[in-house]
């Protein structure tokens, strides 16, 4: 409920023995009301090698790597502020998606000191951004405070372009599926 205010505080915990690899975040406005619940489950890769099995699809994405001249939109149209970056290009009215660029360098700290990640991949964090900046542009407005749902399929990589489709828009609500090297990654569902 964006009415509960930010966030001020908050509680993380893991849920079940070890091997379940559960969380759950829980966090708290200044009044103590619940504003923001994340349950998630993490990975354990016990019968391959990660950096192996990742190999190939890195280098498809290494292939599809842009050079320095991806177009990004301006920082003023998303009311961000000097330590936060531009992750997506300009929107083009009546287009059915927006064009996004995460790299080891606008994405990561200490490039960008308010997301981090593993330096692998493009991480939840990073989508949520993407969505929230698109939608930005969409509305042309900065000034929407969201809330929704992501469900990931697979990893997005750094430093190759990616598509936000725009799936479904409605008046509180939009949903973008997020696509790269014409595969499906994930879904971002926001709501206002």
């Amino acid at each position: 409920d964006a009415s509960g205010g930010h966030a001020a505080t908050g509680i993380y915990s893991r849920d079940g023995a070890a091997q379940n690899l559960g969380y759950s975040l829980d966090l708290f406005n200044e009044d103590g009301a619940l504003v923001v619940a994340i349950r998630g489950k993490g990975v354990v890769f016990r019968t391959r090698n990660f950096e192996k099995w990742r190999e190939s699809s890195k280098g498809e994405a290494r292939k599809a790597s842009v050079s320095d001249d991806f177009a990004y939109a301006a920082p003023e149209a998303l009311g961000l502020t000097e330590n936060e970056r531009v992750l997506v290009a300009p929107y083009e009215p009546g287009s059915e998606h927006i064009k996004a660029l995460v790299t080891a360098q606008n994405g990561l700290a200490p490039s960008n000191p308010v997301i981090g990640g593993s330096g692998d991949h493009v991480n939840s964090t990073h989508l949520h951004e993407l969505g929230r900046q698109a939608l930005f542009l969409i509305k042309r407005r900065t000034d929407i405070d969201t809330s929704g749902a992501m469900t990931m399929k697979r990893y997005v990589e750094l430093g190759t372009p990616l598509k936000l489709k725009i799936r479904e828009q409605v008046e509180c609500g939009i949903t973008f599926g997020v696509e790269q090297l014409g595969k499906t990654c994930a879904q971002i569902e926001l709501r206002w």
